[in-house]
């Protein structure tokens, strides 16, 4: 890309445009997996190879926010405003895998009948189970047989309260990241004055702990947990040795 131009143009370095990239995610080839939102044109999947050759996997998406990569190469989108989860191959192949195209909704059950509300960011487990944050204030699972079932926070319920599953609040979680042990972390934006801001922690048995930072206080300054601030944490990714990164971008 080129810095300040804005476009969907397919190329190589400098020659690409990109229009509003926002999630990422990289292969064990390392070819980086973007998401772009389009500013006015259509959301897309992009691909940059390691010698930064950029190609169009897929466009059309109603606001994508988050990438995921799971087994066999393929790339998982959240299509928010369409409240799906969709699949591409490496063949090129799409499939819905969770939600119901246009209908925003919290119903667990089955794929083929279960309702997404507005999936947000994804991330996938050793076992290749689908997480997902969503607007509806949840953190969603898809199990690699099918199943939706909500993990943690209940629909609607804004706020900051830790607990177990149902008994935790979020307040506009917007990136995952699982550590090896099967922990997910949440980088929780926030949209109102009392809850956000924060990054949380969920056990496998969906324990629901704040690791880093205070609900609702906007900041940038370093610390350890509840002393650290944040202004809109957005991405997340934990390396191997168990250190989480959080990409910021309000804070100077």
């Amino acid at each position: 890309g080129l810095s300040g131009v804005v476009g969907q143009t397919d190329g190589t370095g400098s020659g690409a445009r990109f229009a509003q990239p926002l999630g990422v995610a990289v292969d064990s080839g390392g070819n980086v997996f973007v998401i772009e939102l389009g500013n006015n044109s259509p959301g897309a999947l992009r691909k940059i190879t390691p010698a930064g050759v950029v190609t169009t996997l897929a466009s059309g998406f109603n606001q994508p926010f988050g990438v995921a990569l799971g087994g066999a190469g393929n790339a998982y989108v959240t299509d928010s405003n369409n409240s799906v989860i969709k699949k591409f191959t490496p063949a090129g192949v799409v499939t819905t895998v969770a939600g119901q195209f246009g209908v925003y909704g919290d119903d667990d059950g089955p794929v083929g009948t279960a309702t997404l509300g507005g999936p947000v960011a994804p991330a996938i487990d050793a076992a290749g189970n689908i997480f997902v944050a969503t607007g509806s204030q949840t953190i969603r699972k898809i199990s690699a047989s099918g199943i939706v079932s909500t993990f943690a926070g209940i629909s609607g319920g804004y706020g900051s309260a830790n607990g177990v599953g149902s008994a935790a609040r979020f307040d506009s979680a917007n990136g995952l990241a699982f550590d090896s042990a099967g922990n997910l972390y949440v980088a929780e934006r926030g949209v109102g004055s009392v809850a956000g801001r924060t990054i949380r922690k969920i056990t496998p048995a969906g324990v629901v702990t704040t690791l880093a930072g205070q609900p609702g206080a906007v900041g940038s300054a370093d610390g350890v947990g509840s002393a650290a601030r944040f202004n809109q944490p957005l991405g997340i990714v934990v390396d191997a040795a168990g250190n989480i990164f959080v990409g910021d971008p309000r804070t100077h």
